[in-house]
C-alpha cells in the first residue's frame, strides 16, 4: 500500500533503541560480578569496540545499498568510522595488552585525529552544495570559516589556556583539549548545515547523526573535565558509565546507515524545500556567533590588561551593533521567503503553481529514472466549470477552486505535489506510484468533490486522466501529453470518471474527432447554463433539467439506443422548459 511503509523507519529505530538499551545494561553489569578487574576490563572492552565495528558495518551497508547520489556521503562516514574503530582498538591495545594506563602519546590520538577531517567531509556532503551557485559556495566556506575561527579562539581562552601548566607537554595537553573544541566546531557546522546551505528537508538519518554528533560533543567535554581533574581510570564505574556516551555515538551513526537503506526503499519520499533563500540563514548564524564572540573576546582581552570604563561602551557598541546585523539578516529573509514562495505558489488556492510543476516534474522523473521506480501524473479538470461562472459569479466560481483545492490536499500524502496548472485544472505528481494506485488516488478525490456541501445544487464532478513513468512516457513532456489525453477522453466519453492512459483508445482520436468534440463540448456548456439558468428562475423546481436530462440518459441506455441518440435525448431534457425564461416573474411564480 501506498502508506503502509510510511512508520517502518521509525518502528525500526524504535526497535534497534530498544535492544541497544538492554546491550548497555549488559556492559554496565559486568562491573558488578564477582570476577577479577583485568576480566572486566576485557570483557568491557570487547563488547565496547562492537559498538564502533557496528557504526562501520552501518557506514559500508548504506553505502552499497543506497542510491548513486548518497555514496560519496556514506564513503566519508564510513572512513570516518573505520578510523575511529581504529583509534578505539589502539587504545584497546595499549590498556589491555600492554596494560598501560595511559597509552603513549601520540599514537592512539592519530586515528581520531584522522577522523575528523572525513566527519567535515561529511558535513559537506549532507550540505549538497554542487546545488547552489559559485558565489553561494564562497560565501558559504567564508562564513564556515569565520565561525571555526572565532569558535577556536574562544576555545582556546576558556579551554586550553586555562588549563595549561608549564610542567605539562604542550602538544599533548592542545590535543587532549581538541576533541570538545573540534566537536564544538563540528556542531558549529552542523547548525550552518540545517540554518543555511541544506537544501533539501532532514531525511531521518540525517537527523540520526546530527544526534551522534552532539551526542559526542557532550561525552568529550565530560571526559575533559575528568581528565583535568585526574578522575578518570579505566576500570571504574565512573570510566563505564561514561563510555556509554561513545558507545550511543557509535550505535547512532550505524543506525543511520539502517535508516538510510529502509527510507530509501519506503514509497514517496520527496525532500523539496524552499531552498533558494535558506543560504540567507547563513547571515543569521554568523551574526550570531559574533554577539557572543566579540563581547566575549573584549571581556577576555580586558582580563589581561588594566580595567577601563572603555571597553564597556566598545562591548555595549559592539553587542548593538550585531543585534542590528541579525535583525537585519531576519527582516532579509522574511521578505526573500515572501518572494520566493509567490513565485511558486498560486495566489488563490495555495497550491504550486504552473512554473514549478513543470521545474519538479523533471526533477521528479530524474529521480525516478535513477531509483527505477514508478511515478505517475494525474490531471483533474473540473466538468462544466464555465457554468458555474456564469450562473453563480466568479467569486462563487473562486470559492469553489479553493475547497476543491483542500480536498485534493488534504487526500494525498505529504509528499504528493499538487499543483494549479489552467483555471480549473489541477495536476498531482506522485512518486513512487503505479498507475493503477494513482487511478485509485484520483478516484477518491473525484467522489471527495462531489460531496462539496456548499455546491450540491450544482452538482460538482470532474475528470481526470492518469500517465505513469517510465510505462507510458520517459519525459516529461510526453508524460503531460499522455495523461492531457486520458483525460480529454474521459471528458469525451460521460464525465465524472478518472482514465489510464491507454494508446489503443487515446491515439485514434485523430484531429478532427478533437475539434467535433470541442465544438460539441462548447455547444453543452451552452445548454448547461441555459437550463440552471431556467432552473434559477422557478424556485420550485431547482433542478428540475438535470434531473429529467438524467433519467432520459438511463432509460436510453437500458433501451440500447446509440449514444448520439442518447446525447439528442439528453440535450432536449434539459432545454424542454426553456420557454419559462420569456415568462415574466409575476406569471411564473403566481400563486395556485
Amino acid at each position: 500500500m501506498r502508506s503502509a511503509a510510511i512508520s517502518k523507519p521509525y518502528k525500526l529505530s524504535m526497535l534497534m533503541t530498544a535492544s541497544f538499551a538492554a546491550y548497555c545494561l549488559i556492559y554496565l553489569s559486568i562491573y558488578f560480578l564477582p570476577i577479577s578487574a583485568y576480566a572486566k576490563n576485557v570483557s568491557q572492552s570487547g563488547l565496547y569496540l562492537i559498538t564502533p565495528a557496528f557504526a562501520l558495518w552501518g557506514c559500508i551497508y548504506a553505502f552499497v545499498k543506497v542510491n548513486p547520489e548518497q555514496k560519496r556521503f556514506w564513503l566519508f562516514l564510513g572512513l570516518a568510522s573505520s578510523f575511529l574503530l581504529l583509534g578505539e582498538a589502539i587504545w584497546v591495545y595499549y590498556n589491555l595488552i600492554l596494560s598501560l594506563v595511559e597509552p603513549h602519546f601520540p599514537h592512539w590520538a592519530i586515528p581520531f585525529l584522522i577522523s575528523y577531517l572525513f566527519m567535515f567531509l561529511t558535513l559537506l556532503g549532507m550540505s549538497k552544495l554542487k546545488s547552489v551557485s559559485r558565489e553561494t559556495k564562497v560565501r558559504a566556506f567564508l562564513d564556515v570559516m569565520v565561525v571555526i575561527m572565532l569558535a577556536s579562539v574562544a576555545a582556546w581562552f576558556w579551554l586550553l589556556r586555562p588549563l595549561y601548566t608549564p610542567d605539562a607537554h604542550l602538544l599533548e595537553a592542545i590535543i587532549n583539549r581538541f576533541y570538545p573544541v573540534i566537536d564544538i566546531s563540528i556542531l558549529l557546522g552542523l547548525s550552518i548545515n540545517i540554518l543555511g546551505f541544506k537544501v533539501s528537508r532532514w531525511r531521518v538519518w540525517e537527523v540520526t547523526i546530527g544526534l551522534g554528533f552532539l551526542m559526542k560533543m557532550v561525552t568529550d567535554i565530560v571526559f575533559n573535565s575528568f581528565m583535568t581533574a585526574d578522575t578518570f581510570f579505566i576500570g571504574n564505574f565512573s570510566a563505564a558509565v561514561l563510555s556509554l556516551g561513545w558507545m550511543f555515538f557509535y550505535f547512532l551513526f550505524g543506525l543511520a546507515g539502517v535508516q538510510a537503506v529502509v527510507t530509501r526503499e519506503q514509497r514517496g519520499e520527496t525532500r523539496f524545500a524552499l531552498s533558494d533563500t535558506t543560504y540567507f540563514w547563513s547571515d543569521v548564524a554568523v551574526a550570531t556567533v559574533i554577539v557572543a564572540a566579540i563581547p566575549s573576546l573584549m571581556y577576555m582581552s580586558q582580563a589581561y590588561t588594566e580595567s577601563a570604563p572603555e571597553y564597556l561602551l566598545l562591548i555595549s557598541a559592539l553587542t548593538i551593533l550585531a543585534l542590528v546585523i541579525v535583525v537585519r539578516a531576519l527582516v532579509l529573509i522574511s521578505e526573500n521567503k515572501r518572494l520566493l514562495y509567490s513565485a511558486v505558489t498560486d495566489s488563490l488556492t495555495g497550491l504550486y503553481n504552473h512554473r514549478f510543476f513543470q521545474e519538479r516534474l523533471k526533477a521528479e522523473i530524474n529521480r525516478a529514472g535513477r531509483q527505477g521506480e514508478d511515478m505517475s501524473v494525474v490531471i483533474i479538470d473540473i466538468d462544466n466549470f464555465s457554468m458555474i461562472n456564469n450562473v453563480y459569479g466568479h467569486l462563487k466560481g473562486d470559492e469553489l477552486l479553493c475547497q476543491l483545492a483542500n480536498k485534493i490536499r488534504n487526500n494525498v500524502r505529504s509528499s504528493d505535489i499538487v499543483c494549479r496548472i489552467g483555471g480549473d485544472e489541477f495536476v498531482l505528481i506522485l512518486p513512487c506510484t503505479s498507475d493503477i494506485e494513482a487511478y485509485k488516488v484520483g478516484f477518491n478525490i473525484l467522489r471527495v468533490m462531489e460531496r462539496i456541501s456548499k455546491f450540491k445544487e450544482v452538482g460538482v464532478s470532474a475528470s481526470a486522466g492518469v500517465a505513469t513513468f517510465p510505462e507510458h512516457a520517459t519525459d516529461e513532456d510526453e508524460l503531460i501529453k499522455k495523461a492531457d489525453g486520458a483525460l480529454y477522453w474521459a471528458k469525451y466519453h460521460g464525465k465524472s470518471q478518472v482514465l489510464i492512459y491507454d494508446p489503443a483508445a487515446v491515439e485514434p482520436f485523430n484531429v478532427d474527432e478533437r475539434i467535433e468534440s470541442i465544438e460539441q463540448y462548447g455547444f453543452m456548456n451552452t445548454v448547461h447554463a441555459l437550463a440552471a439558468a431556467v432552473d434559477a428562475r422557478d424556485s420550485y423546481t431547482q433542478n428540475h433539467s438535470k434531473h429529467v436530462s438524467h433519467l432520459i440518459t438511463v432509460l436510453g441506455r437500458k433501451l440500447e439506443m446509440d449514444e448520439a441518440q442518447i446525447k439528442k435525448l439528453e440535450t432536449a431534457a434539459l432545454l424542454h422548459d426553456i420557454g419559462k425564461i420569456g415568462i415574466p416573474d409575476r406569471i411564473l411564480c403566481k400563486p395556485g
